[in-house]
């Protein structure tokens, strides 16, 4: 259910901006898309970065518990 309404978000938001494009002057439309790209590149960075403090963390946890393991 929830799948079938973020799908229908996305939709709805894809047909706006093609309107928007093809209704506007790209001087303005591609200056808003420059700054919708670089806001989607900069979530995904911060997306890898916290996977990876993560994976880092979750190998030092495993480690520990290997070094400090009771008998």
């Amino acid at each position: 259910m929830l799948k079938m309404k973020v799908d229908k978000e996305r939709l709805k938001f894809v047909r706006f901006w093609a309107r928007f494009v093809k209704e506007n002057d790209p001087a303005i439309w591609s200056s808003q898309q420059k700054k919708l790209i670089d806001s989607v590149i900069r979530t995904a960075l911060q997306d890898v970065e916290s996977y990876m403090r993560i994976k880092k963390l979750a190998k030092r946890v495993v480690r520990h518990k290997r070094e400090y393991k009771t008998p």
